[in-house]
């Protein structure tokens, strides 16, 4: 059987990304041949699985979508059904023809139900409602596939579930998987013999790279999309620290994002001294060993798979509770989730974390502790077991 991954675009540091690219090679260790399908592809191509590139020229990004999908969907008919190859579509985004679908966005339909009436005439709103309901709907026509949904989260779940009403039997929860795990505890194990050294030999190298004074306090934003991680609401965080006479920290802006859009922001507060943004880094676990903080009050995220890295990492995490993955801080006691954002909420904690020492490091060792339960390959065995159904 031939496996066809479906991604819009790769770049190395996304998250989905990196799950797609993994369970793509574990499919491929267990023996079978996997194609991956993109729009374009950025950075390292994986030796023995074929990476198969169809560029898009449009002004809107949905069009580009659709049209990919339906090159994609030609291709694979043309060179596999048409010869009667059995393959099995395996997609990251929403799209038609999946036979099994990665759930890492949220719901669509949901997010928008009460925008105006003029958004949804759009063509975009039109083209992602069509998608999300070629994948979550009951086959009752040609173009419905009773597809097969991997969940991240058991919300998630239920939100498209009261939604589509979705079959039951086609919906699959993945446990939470770390595929650095193994890296994460053999740095735990260092930091616990020699920490403070270790700690101090990485953030001296690190700052020296970057050309800037090392901060007493390190906090770390990690993700694309700056917006919606909520780099506004930390931005204005560390405003805070700052009124309470707290200056000395930096915080790093980790990912493939537009720094521009808060250049404005950073300059009325006066934080041009404490931000860095740094792009996307292949050192995130190494800084996670060395920060004081990660700061995710994101304003909608499906999962965050940052938050259960720092927490096995030992690093505390303040999130909101937008966060899909929220739940693990809280059942590991590895940090603060705000409940109902609010900026005041967030400040009082960041504030509170940062000049109290023992309650970090008891968010520390409650973290390292609850990261045991999370492995590297769970996932790629759910989805292997979902895989040998269709045989």
């Amino acid at each position: 059987m031939i496996l066809n991954f479906c991604l819009f675009k790769y770049f190395p540091y996304g998250g989905m990304q990196r799950d797609c690219l993994r369970l793509a090679k574990a499919c491929y260790d267990a023996n079978y041949e996997v194609n991956i399908y993109v729009i374009k592809w950025h950075g390292i191509k994986p030796e023995g699985i074929n990476v198969l590139e169809f560029p898009q020229k449009n002004f809107h990004n949905y069009k580009k979508y659709q049209n990919f999908n339906t090159q994609v969907l030609e291709y694979i008919n043309k060179k596999f059904s048409k010869s009667g190859i059995k393959s099995l579509n395996i997609g990251f985004n929403k799209m038609q023809g999946l036979d099994i679908y990665y759930a890492a966005d949220g719901c669509f339909i949901t997010k928008n139900q009460k925008r105006s009436w003029i958004h949804r005439i759009t063509g975009r709103y039109r083209y992602f409602k069509k998608m999300e309901y070629a994948v979550f709907g009951n086959a009752n026509d040609d173009n419905i596939k009773n597809t097969n949904i991997l969940f991240l989260i058991d919300k998630q779940k239920q939100v498209y579930q009261d939604y589509y009403k979705t079959d039951n039997n086609r919906l699959n929860i993945m446990p939470p998987v770390i595929e650095s795990i193994d890296f994460i505890r053999e740095l735990n194990e260092i930091i616990s013999v020699n920490g403070s050294k270790y700690k101090n030999d990485y953030k001296e190298k690190l700052f020296q790279k970057l050309n800037i004074d090392c901060p007493k306090y390190l906090f770390l934003l990690i993700g694309s999309g700056f917006k919606t991680k909520g780099l506004d609401r930390i931005l204005y965080g560390l405003s805070y620290l700052k009124q309470q006479g707290l200056s000395n920290f930096r915080l790093l802006v980790i990912g493939n994002d537009k720094a521009s859009s808060f250049t404005a922001l950073i300059n009325k507060l006066k934080l041009g001294n404490n931000i860095t943004f740094t792009g996307g880094r292949s050192d995130i676990i190494e800084l996670m060993h060395i920060a004081d903080l990660l700061l995710h009050p994101a304003y909608n995220e499906n999962t965050g798979k940052v938050i259960i890295e720092a927490l096995a990492s030992g690093l505390p995490v303040i999130c909101s509770d937008s966060c899909g993955f929220a739940k693990y801080v809280t059942n590991s006691d590895g940090g603060i989730v705000i409940n109902n954002f609010t900026q005041d909420k967030f400040n009082a904690n960041l504030y509170e974390l940062i000049i109290d020492a023992n309650k970090r490091s008891h968010f520390s060792r409650n973290g390292i502790k609850y990261g045991t339960n999370f492995q590297k390959d769970s996932d790629a065995n759910k989805l292997l077991e979902v895989i040998n159904n269709f045989k």
